[in-house]
């Protein structure tokens, strides 16, 4: 499949169409923190945020979670909770992002993992970081699935490289 959005997608709603996540090729919408993330073109501003930008959602993905594993596995070096919770602390902040923290987001989240909000996970272990992966990035694009059909393409690549 082509690393580009797939229109007929029964994901792809016009909200998520419109979602800074699509156009930008960012399904983590990862913001602007002085990574040399390979496939990242001029960022873009929106919702108070500066996000990064991708030549195609293959390596959007793949920073996102990328990013995501080195949150993950700095943690456990520390030996600090190493959970959807902590994880999406670092990813998510309260701050600007209100609505998924006091609607219950984080614990929807978790129970799609097939976890507790506070149970340590290692994304290095491709079954719980697949789903988390997976799980992510449709709550950042607000989509129920992958609009692009590149989630597992992103994810081999992903594994390949750790």
């Amino acid at each position: 499949m082509s690393p580009s959005q797939d229109l007929d997608s029964r994901y792809a709603t016009d909200a998520v169409r419109d979602s800074i996540a699509v156009t930008g090729n960012n399904p983590f919408n990862l913001t602007v923190g002085g990574g040399n993330w390979r496939g990242a073109r001029d960022s873009r501003s929106a919702v108070g945020h500066t996000f990064e930008t991708f030549d195609n959602p293959i390596l959007g993905f793949r920073a996102g979670f990328k990013n995501h594993i080195t949150h993950n596995d700095r943690n456990i070096r520390a030996g600090r909770e190493n959970s959807v919770y902590s994880l999406l602390r670092e990813s998510t902040p309260y701050q600007g992002n209100e609505g998924f923290w006091d609607g219950g987001g984080a614990e929807k989240l978790a129970r799609t993992i097939g976890v507790g909000l506070h149970d340590n996970i290692d994304l290095n272990n491709q079954r719980q970081g697949r789903v988390f992966a997976k799980a992510v990035a449709n709550m950042e694009i607000g989509s129920k699935g992958d609009p692009w059909g590149i989630y597992d393409d992103a994810l081999d690549m992903v594994y390949g490289e750790i």
